[in-house]
């Protein structure tokens, strides 16, 4: 995967019209958006299973189970059937944000951090 991010970097025209296109309408809900991209990370980044996520997103898996209803309603389809994009979309949102992988209107909220586990 850090090749294909690396190879796609170059572009980064391309880029912001990708995460948009994937994350835009969970970014679009302005209050939550961190907070259900934060958890929609820890989902897609620990097996897909909300028991796994909810131990790094620090709430137990019914939230984690709801915050997916809501990305998913956000979305209009199922977290499984674009997890490829979703979890692409969310390891290159950092080359458009910097290092805090927000945007500049968001920069002023908390942050849930993720580690990924190896």
């Amino acid at each position: 995967m850090e090749s294909l991010i690396l190879l796609l970097s170059r572009d980064l025209e391309w880029v912001e019209r990708f995460v948009r296109r994937q994350l835009g309408p969970v970014e679009a809900l302005e209050n939550r958006a961190q907070l259900l991209l934060d958890t929609l990370q820890a989902y897609l980044a620990h097996g897909q299973r909300p028991a796994n996520a909810s131990l790094v997103s620090g709430c137990c898996p019914d939230t984690v189970h709801n915050r997916l209803g809501e990305i998913e309603q956000a979305l209009g389809c199922k977290v499984e059937e674009r997890s490829l994009e979703l979890a692409l979309a969310l390891r290159l949102r950092p080359l458009l944000y910097g290092s805090s992988s927000r945007p500049a209107e968001m920069a002023d909220r908390p942050v849930l951090v993720v580690s990924r586990a190896r």
